[in-house]
């Protein structure tokens, strides 16, 4: 007697496989966030011309430092925690920027 072709199943790996593709991904663009930062960093503090900058322009360098830091801070919580939640004192300063002198 014949017997039937054993009918395809899907691979049980593709779907894992497809998230280890969106969370390669993912590492990828965060690491090259960090990478086209200090290397942009690397590139213009060596040329920038401090003594020329206003008290303006040094106040809104600082603050965007802070919120850069911030970032950082809350993408390493997230790393070692897994909550994605954003306070909202932290998400005010992205946002808005921070008041401090």
């Amino acid at each position: 007697m014949g017997r039937e072709a054993p009918r395809s199943q899907p691979h049980p790996l593709r779907e894992p496989l497809a998230d280890d593709i969106i969370v390669s991904r993912q590492v990828l663009q965060l690491l090259g966030l960090g990478v086209a930062f200090y290397v942009g960093v690397q590139d213009l503090v060596p040329e920038l011309r401090v003594a020329e900058l206003t008290h303006r322009a040094r106040r809104a360098i600082e603050d965007n430092h802070r919120r850069v830091r911030a970032a950082v801070d809350w993408c390493d919580t997230v790393i070692a925690t897994g909550d994605t939640t954003m306070e909202e004192q932290l998400a005010r300063l992205l946002s808005e920027g921070d008041d401090s002198p």
